[in-house]
């Protein structure tokens, strides 16, 4: 990543070719079914064992917006993707009704929607309260919020619903829905630059 007075900058390099190591390819995954250790189970959400494509598909998209709101920001599928493209993840000067796109090869909106005080573990801190949608694939009722400050990132908050299906495929009037959010646990300077170091560990 590297930050100017024009913003906050990032190299999109989950996209690219991967590296040869030792004369083997390196695999990537190619959608949100890869295994990782924080990924929902959604079996274990199913009611008596049975088949729910509906959850299936909100788990994925759950994944996806955990991802965005990472700074993980993938292209839906067969989308072209530039080589050693360049993420915009802040624009400065922020001020209240500041907007971009993160991504410059397609619809990726964010904007400053209002600046607070944000309460965490780490203390109280002016912070600006950005908002993203994703591909612009945000439905009503579902956000992400990420909080920049001075000090850097301090934390996220995401929020998504969807229709649950019967086994006929028709809604069934429930809504699953997913909220996660993370904020700084502590906060430190550096001692030889002065460059603020956040730590973004939380729950």
């Amino acid at each position: 990543m590297r930050q100017d007075r024009f913003g906050l900058f990032g190299v999109d390099t989950l996209l690219q070719e991967p590296p040869v190591i030792d004369g083997a390819r390196v695999a990537t995954a190619t959608g949100y079914r890869a295994d990782h250790p924080y990924r929902i189970d959604s079996a274990a959400w199913r009611h008596n064992g049975l088949d729910d494509v509906s959850l299936d598909h909100f788990v994925d998209r759950v994944e996806m917006l955990r991802e965005a709101a990472h700074g993980i920001v993938r292209p839906g599928a067969g989308l072209a993707t530039t080589i050693g493209l360049e993420l915009r993840f802040l624009v400065y000067p922020l001020h209240r009704g500041t907007s971009w796109s993160i991504r410059p090869d397609f619809p990726w909106p964010a904007w400053v929607d209002m600046v607070e005080n944000l309460d965490t573990p780490a203390g109280k801190f002016p912070a600006y309260r950005i908002r993203m949608n994703p591909g612009a694939t945000l439905h009503d009722g579902e956000w992400i919020y990420l909080w920049y400050s001075r000090q850097g990132f301090l934390g996220y908050l995401l929020h998504t619903s969807t229709p649950k299906a019967g086994p006929d495929g028709e809604p069934t009037g429930d809504f699953y829905v997913f909220e996660e959010g993370m904020r700084v646990t502590s906060v430190q300077v550096g001692a030889v630059t002065g460059t603020p170091l956040v730590c973004e560990e939380g729950s």
